[in-house]
């Protein structure tokens, strides 16, 4: 996990505190940018015609009302597309995507009653053949989709649509026969009598008019009924599809067995093409989940709307409420040190934000707890920091102060080779996780006494960490109404030796309700800070790499990494731990990417401030909409790198390296902060991850500099700042236009 961010450590107190979607582009010639950019959050139907359609099979499934896969996908992933069809009223017709497939109206003046009023493309058969259908007749070459009918993105043994391609030929009526295909990811034939051994499946019915077979499963899956919303939306039992052929067309393709990699795991998966859709058959699935519709509307998109011009930003539909105590505008604000708040204050910029870390573990005598004179009560440097961001002085408003709590990793006795094993050894340690709470209740004391609205942001990356190691936090084990404190290890004790140490506070609450694993764990922490402070605000923190199946969306190059179904899965995690946390925390990046490059030899640091290749910000963007709709949680972009291109005295040495994010969302206007706000954010908190990447105060102490330029970076610096008082000067700028108003 090396290539993962670490978190800064930390000294005790008045020490200098030490830093050590599917992604898709657009075709001018069939798509309008005005109506297509990806909505934020939960995006509105296109048409109440295809919301009708979807009600009816997979609102069941969404409210949890029915065990079953989804037909169409949670919710639609584009809004309304106006796409060229010769036929249709001028040429054009509305189509909504959805990961299963594409809704579409050829004839808006048909009879709406007919089930066919509303249908779903031919895709398969255009993934598969490369003819991009655009009307009756007419019809635009393209090279067929190498892209996996099923599996994970990065997936090497499963067939392509292309593959597919070589499996079109007609078949004799199978009847009654067994299923004894398989085939590799280029579709050419293998071995398949470990299949057929496991798997004794026989076919189910011959289709004369396309001449294939339909594997049982599959057939069985078509002719189902069960949980359905009829048109008073009333929920019946009812046929899913009538007729069959409904969502999938006919089939064009036998059943064919591959090794698909899943999640991360290779397995036995059996997969038919239809015309319309891919059905996927995995026998290590969950009865109810075994047969499922394959991501045929995703991987479309990508095929259709190829890399060619900049991907659009999200839209700002139906964006959950901001949480009470916070602003209606989009915030800004700094990782900010007792030491430094003066810079802040004098600074003539109206910050919004000011956060820290509260660190160093709960049973090492080093952490938070001791950072004060050694007369005082633990827990003071919390209270003071609290204080002074509200009250700051100099007749300023003040700042929201935000407590970024990372404890648990630098906690005792921490065993194991990586950060996720240690944090997950510490949450299985009773007398750690003891301490644990009660150093927490003590933070959310100290925060009650402050009296004012706080966001406690809670362990970057051991959430991306315990996902890795399951998807089910309720799966995870953790010291939570086991946890005690009482034994070996010791709470932190006051620098003084004084009896104030933290084991010797009155006992937590009643712990016995929650159950010992993660998903316990988090249910804790919410019901700690509701009985101590119930005005702090608690943030999850998001790890764009935390999915096995897809990998790390912020550094990965590919234009078809599936972004939807990445927050898609992190975002099951969340809602799994059944913890009312108000906020997401998002790492998009936290050093320096020259910083990166020269000390780390990594080079995947920089986005791309077009939005032409990968990784970028707009990327980034369309999976914090998703992550907004999945969740219904607003979020925070935190510890933004703070280096820029534009002064001369970033020549990348020790805090003077280059990056370019500062300067895409605090540029001439705003609407780079307007893209991010549409996807669900509410606020960028810019900050130094590890020591000696670039400053905004003068922490190199070098005064002003303005070393010859090293790439165009030719502006001339007036402040002693470290990055040459871009920051300082941009978001003064930012708030002199006004603060952009938060949508929804």
């Amino acid at each position: 996990m090396n290539k993962f961010p670490r978190r800064p450590k930390l000294q005790k107190a008045f020490h200098l505190f030490l830093l050590p979607l599917l992604l898709f582009s657009f075709l001018g010639s069939t798509i309008s940018f005005s109506s297509v950019p990806f909505a934020a959050a939960a995006p509105d139907f296109a048409n109440p015609d295809f919301q009708n359609v979807w009600n009816r099979t997979d609102l069941p499934v969404k409210n949890g009302q029915t065990s079953r896969s989804y037909l169409w996908g949670p919710q639609p992933f584009s809004g309304a597309i106006q796409e060229d069809y010769a036929e249709a009223p001028g040429g054009k017709r509305v189509v909504q995507y959805f990961d299963k497939s594409r809704m579409e109206i050829n004839n808006p003046q048909g009879d709406r009653s007919n089930p066919f009023f509303v249908t779903n493309g031919l895709l398969v058969k255009e993934l598969i053949t490369g003819q991009l259908q655009l009307g009756d007749n007419k019809f635009e070459g393209r090279t067929p989709a190498e892209i996996g009918v099923a599996g994970d993105i990065d997936d090497t043994g499963g067939p392509t649509y292309r593959a597919l391609g070589n499996l079109l030929a007609p078949a004799e009526n199978l009847t009654g026969q067994a299923v004894n295909g398989a085939v590799d990811r280029q579709g050419n034939p293998i071995p398949a009598t470990g299949f057929t051994n496991q798997y004794p499946l026989t076919y189910a019915y011959y289709e004369p008019l396309t001449q294939h077979n339909i594997a049982g499963p599959f057939w069985t899956f078509l002719n189902q009924t069960g949980p359905v919303n009829n048109t008073g939306g009333g929920l019946v039992q009812d046929r899913l599809f009538n007729p069959f052929f409904y969502a999938t067309g006919l089939p064009i393709t036998e059943a064919y067995w591959a090794r698909v990699k899943v999640a991360g795991q290779v397995k036995d998966v059996l997969v038919q093409a239809f015309e319309r859709r891919v059905l996927t058959y995995t026998p290590a699935n969950d009865p109810a989940f075994q047969v499922e519709m394959g991501n045929v509307g995703l991987h479309y998109y990508t095929w259709r709307y190829s890399n060619t011009t900049p991907i659009p930003a999200p839209g700002n539909t139906n964006l959950p409420a901001v949480p009470a105590g916070l602003k209606p505008t989009f915030m800004v604000g700094l990782g900010n040190q007792p030491g430094d708040l003066s810079w802040m204050t004098s600074s003539g910029v109206p910050w919004d934000l000011r956060y820290t870390y509260l660190s160093g573990g709960v049973n090492r005598g080093q952490g938070w707890t001791t950072w004060q004179w050694n007369a005082v009560a633990p827990g003071q440097y919390a209270l003071d920091f609290l204080n002074s961001s509200a009250k700051p002085g100099n007749n300023l408003p003040g700042y929201i102060p935000v407590l970024t709590y990372y404890q648990l990793l630098q906690s005792g006795p921490a065993a194991g080779g990586s950060e996720g094993d240690k944090d997950f050894n510490n949450l299985n340690n009773a007398d750690t996780m003891g301490c644990y709470f009660r150093e927490f209740r003590l933070l959310m004391e100290k925060a009650n006494a402050a009296g004012v609205t706080a966001i406690v942001h809670v362990e970057p990356d051991l959430w991306g960490f315990m996902e890795r190691r399951n998807e089910d936090p309720a799966q995870i084990s953790a010291k939570v109404k086991s946890s005690n404190g009482s034994g070996s290890l010791k709470c932190d004790p006051a620098l003084s030796g004084q009896p104030n140490e933290l084991s010797d506070l009155p006992a937590l609450p009643d712990l016995s309700g929650y159950d010992d694993t993660v998903a316990g764990f988090a249910q804790a922490l919410v019901g700690i800070r509701n009985a101590y402070a119930p005005k702090v605000l608690l943030a999850y923190h998001v790890s764009p790499w935390a999915t096995q199946a897809y990998g790390d969306l912020g550094t990965s190059k590919s234009p078809t990494f599936n972004v939807a179904g990445t927050a898609q899965k992190i975002a099951n995690f969340y809602n799994q731990t059944k913890a009312n946390f108000d906020l997401l925390f998002y790492d998009i990046a936290d050093r320096d990417a020259a910083f990166k490059a020269i000390q780390y030899g990594d080079n995947s640091g920089w986005l791309d401030a077009g939005n032409n290749t990968f990784p970028n910000f707009n990327r980034f963007h369309q999976f914090i909409s998703y992550m907004t709709g999945y969740t219904n949680r607003r979020g925070m972009l935190w510890q933004v790198p703070l280096g820029n291109t534009i002064y001369r005295t970033m020549n990348n040495t020790d805090y003077h390296y280059q990056d370019n994010k500062v300067q895409y969302y605090l540029n001439d206007n705003s609407q780079h902060i307007q893209d991010a706000a549409n996807s669900g954010l509410i606020g960028i908190l810019f900050g130094a991850g590890a020591d000696k990447v670039t400053a905004y105060t003068d922490a190199a102490n070098d005064g002003i500099t303005n070393p010859a330029p090293i790439n165009g970076n030719n502006e001339v610096s007036k402040y002693p700042d470290d990055d040459g008082g871009y920051l300082r000067l941009q978001g003064g700028a930012y708030y002199s236009r006004g603060a952009v108003a938060l949508p929804g």
